[in-house]
């Protein structure tokens, strides 16, 4: 019997996911700085020529998580990209049907900011978390140049 009770006790305590889950509700915020470099058209440089080279951004995110089976757990997060720059080009580029020459001093805008949900299941919760799901993004992204 002894043995039958330890074996049910080390049982117990190995699959501690296998009780029932509690209802979850989590969110968190976050700040980060980007740094935009490269090409955006051929010899037109994104830090040297339009000046942009950094942004600081937010990241705010929100998930809810519940014990019922089959109905997967949902997560919503957006993240804000966005610069302005004010440079002199060194070369000339046509953009959106404009043309723009060298040694004109331009105005660029980046928007980036997207928003993501997350649908997703645990498969294991012990301390250890292994999540699978599947992501959808919503950018509606926007660059002008004047």
């Amino acid at each position: 019997m002894k043995k039958h009770a330890a074996a049910g006790l080390l049982l117990m305590a190995a699959v501690p996911s296998a009780y029932a889950d509690f209802i979850g509700i989590y969110a968190g915020a976050g700040y980060w700085n980007a740094d935009f470099s490269g090409n955006v058209i051929d010899g037109v440089s994104v830090d040297s020529d339009l000046n942009i080279d950094s942004d600081a951004g937010n990241y705010i995110y929100a998930a809810f998580e519940h014990p019922i089976p089959f109905v997967p757990n949902i997560r919503l997060a957006r993240t804000g990209i966005s610069d302005t720059g004010t440079g002199t080009l060194n070369s000339s580029f046509v953009f959106n049907g404009t043309t723009f020459t060298v040694d004109q001093t331009v105005r660029t805008e980046i928007d980036l900011t997207h928003t993501d949900l997350t649908l997703y299941y645990e498969l294991i919760d012990t301390g250890m978390d292994v999540d699978l799901g599947l992501t959808a993004r919503y950018l509606q992204g926007e660059v002008s140049v004047d």
